[in-house]
């Protein structure tokens, strides 16, 4: 029984423009389904033991995501809430669009960077070895791949892309983090992966930003037709974001991951997975500490369990007992009990995280804060220097000990990012340890790097336009090698989703004078380049907080801008 007007169908989130809105709009959704906050906690918790979820939210926590005031929301709660208060699944697809626009403020054009590469596979894989054998045995070219925050699927995603290379041998490789779980930054848009897939297959950029989605869907999928092709589609969200990626050629192999199921196509193959059974967790345990497991196989049972038998809060767990000498399992497993008595977010994988956290020296704790910072998806050594203001080097071999501690993955050799989950702890530590006068004097730092290497790139870029450009200051942090034209490209092809993040954070937060200089910097490069829509957004950034003198040129770079990507609305002042 309804408590409004059944006829009508569930109030959606379509007219919601902000959180404070959408959490308004849920609210009214609860109204209409006539359930009690104490029975929606209920049936949400009852939700998630159905399918596996570990973490169960306390009634605290339910009742705070329908109040007003809210800046931030837990978008899955939110589709789980949906969920039972509609008894249909497909409504949060929306509910979760609705939240990625709101989030996305017309920036998620941005935030794609594809690769024409896997991420770097790990080497110690272990506990999915039949999930493996079950995705490749046969010939499904849609494999996707669907579990909780946290299980392994990108691991498994990796592994399983490893293996087609050698036995397939595609001619092409794709790849992206479509972030549709990121708590602060927006999902990536088809839009602009496929701007960036089509990028990387050869279709000119200037041809690319005359098409509309549909357009971009077939022409993606006409250039790949015919010839083997491997695509990652990691860390999705929504059917949307993911169907117009999908290509129609048999001969093309798509791994897709997600939290839900996201893929409808019959031909799909789905492989669900859950936390891992005991022996599984212990197995993963022991290969980084195999004599200290064989002697206490129990203390080990009780380890894993302690941590939910997730596999990236065992992984992490191991590598920390491998990296602690002196320590016997005893002591670790007494080490987790304590610290689980102290916890604020989902048990098993913070108490993961915190127990490793809590044995790295002050150097890695500090840099492991510092990048939950970054305000784009991920970061070289050199941002990464720059942020912690140490060596380049010696960033380098930092981030390889947060790697080797499971902290951070390394998508290649010089390229580093956060897990979404081990990102919103570090960013918990940062507010809670650093103060803010030291965060912001880190990212400071950094967006003078930022300012700084762009500025020699498009010095070798453009070196015809430099009179034209803002004369900057060095800003004391080393640069990569941009000594010629490809360097320069190179590094401005891979950074532009940073730069552009970086424009939109400072012109939010008070650095005006960044995002102006950014604009008039890299405004010859987003132009000849074709990355309108980014050009766009930059200016449109810079135009509303730069001075007098300076808004002029962010305006006409604005307007050429938006006479390739037909949107000429003027910016306007905050």
């Amino acid at each position: 029984m309804r408590g409004g007007n059944p006829s009508s169908g569930p109030p959606g989130a379509e007219r919601a423009s902000s959180v404070d809105e959408l959490a308004a709009c849920l609210l009214e959704l609860r109204v209409w389904s006539g359930v009690s906050y104490r029975e929606l906690h209920r049936r949400v918790v009852r939700l998630r033991r159905s399918r596996g979820v570990a973490e169960e939210p306390a009634y605290a926590t339910v009742y705070r995501c329908l109040q007003p005031g809210r800046t931030r929301l837990d978008i899955d709660l939110v589709a789980d809430i949906v969920t039972v208060l509609t008894d249909d699944d497909s409504q949060a697809g929306h509910w979760r669009q609705a939240y990625a626009r709101i989030n996305s403020d017309a920036a998620a054009p941005s935030y794609a960077a594809v690769f024409d590469t896997l991420p770097d596979d790990v080497s110690d894989f272990t506990g999915r070895e039949t999930e493996l054998e079950a995705m490749l045995d046969g010939d499904a070219r849609i494999l996707a791949i669907e579990g909780m925050a946290g299980v392994g699927k990108t691991t498994l995603a990796v592994r399983a892309g490893r293996r087609l290379l050698e036995e397939r041998r595609p001619q092409v490789v794709l790849s992206v983090n479509l972030a549709g779980y990121d708590p602060e930054r927006a999902p990536a848009e088809p839009m602009a992966v496929l701007d960036g897939f089509l990028r990387k297959l050869g279709e000119p950029g200037p041809r690319i930003q005359s098409m509309d989605l549909s357009q971009r869907t077939g022409r993606y999928r006409e250039l790949l037709a015919g010839q083997p092709v491997l695509v990652l589609l990691d860390n999705a969200a929504t059917a949307d974001q993911v169907e117009p990626l999908l290509p129609d050629d048999p001969t093309t192999t798509v791994l897709v991951t997600s939290r839900h199921r996201v893929v409808e196509r019959a031909t799909a193959r789905h492989v669900v997975l859950d936390v891992f059974p005991s022996q599984r967790a212990i197995a993963l345990l022991r290969t980084h500490a195999r004599a200290a497991v064989d002697e206490a196989p129990k203390t080990a049972a009780r380890i894993v369990e302690q941590v939910g038998l997730l596999p990236l809060a065992v992984a992490i767990v191991a590598s920390r007992i491998k990296a602690s000498s002196g320590w016997t399992l005893d002591d670790h497993l007494e080490h987790l009990i304590e610290r689980r008595q102290s916890l604020r977010l989902d048990p098993g994988v913070e108490l993961a995280f915190a127990t490793s956290y809590e044995t790295l020296p002050p150097s890695l704790k500090r840099i492991l804060r510092l990048l939950a910072l970054h305000p784009g998806r991920d970061c070289d050594a050199y941002a990464a220097a720059a942020l912690s203001d140490i060596d380049a080097n010696l960033a380098q071999r930092q981030l390889a000990d947060l790697t080797e501690a499971s902290l951070v993955n390394s998508r290649s050799a010089d390229r580093f990012e956060l897990h979404d989950l081990v990102r919103i702890f570090a960013l918990n530590r940062a507010r809670e340890d650093d103060p803010p006068s030291a965060r912001r004097a880190a990212l400071t730092r950094l967006f003078d790097h930022y300012r700084w290497a762009a500025a020699v790139a498009m010095d070798v870029y453009t070196p015809e336009e430099r009179h034209r450009r803002p004369d900057v200051s060095d800003s004391g942090t080393a640069v990569p090698p941009l000594a010629d034209s490809p360097s320069a490209t190179a590094w401005l092809d891979t950074g532009r989703p940073n730069l552009v993040a970086v424009g939109m954070h400072t012109a939010e937060h008070g650095w005006p004078q960044h995002v102006t200089d950014l604009s008039a910097i890299v405004a010859p490069y987003l132009l000849t380049a074709a990355h309108f829509e980014d050009a766009g957004l930059l200016h449109g950034h810079a135009a509303r907080v730069a001075s007098e003198a300076a808004r002029s040129v962010a305006l006409k770079n604005h307007g050429v801008a938006s006479n390739f990507f037909g949107r000429p609305e003027m910016p306007q002042r905050p």
